[in-house]
């Protein structure tokens, strides 16, 4: 709106208030994804202010993520992607969240009381969905 009010986007005549609006957004956005993408700062990481004790001289910057929306709403599709995909197999809902804790191998199993044949055969039928819903994927 303030670059609409400013004069530094045009409003042409005719055109209703909505589509004028949306394509500003979007070419706003399209612009700061772009300097963005081109910029050597990474603009999702911010910086606390520094931090010195008293002890010592030498002041501490502390890194600090920002999720977007985007990553948000995008995480947020791939949940819900996963779950369609295991298709009520509690088994493999247990099995991704135990992975998701960072649990593998014989630590996953024994936390999910599991023996080697039901975890191996419940980690391939999880890696065949995987591999359904992302076959571009490489493995590790």
């Amino acid at each position: 709106m303030l670059k609409l009010l400013d004069g530094t986007r045009v409003w042409r005549p005719g055109l209703h208030p909505l589509v004028v609006l949306k394509t500003a957004m979007h070419s706003i956005s399209s612009n700061a994804r772009k300097h963005n993408e081109a910029s050597p700062i990474d603009e999702n990481v911010v910086v606390d202010p520094f931090e010195a004790d008293d002890d010592d001289k030498t002041p501490v910057a502390h890194g600090k993520v920002t999720v977007t929306p985007e990553d948000e709403t995008s995480g947020k599709q791939q949940m819900a992607a996963l779950y369609a995909a295991f298709g009520g197999d509690e088994d493999l809902e247990m099995l991704a969240m135990a992975w998701a804790d960072g649990l593998r191998g014989a630590e996953a199993r024994e936390a999910l009381g599991w023996d080697e044949k039901k975890y191996d055969a419940a980690r391939n039928r999880l890696l065949r969905r995987l591999a359904a819903l992302d076959p571009d994927r490489r493995p590790k």
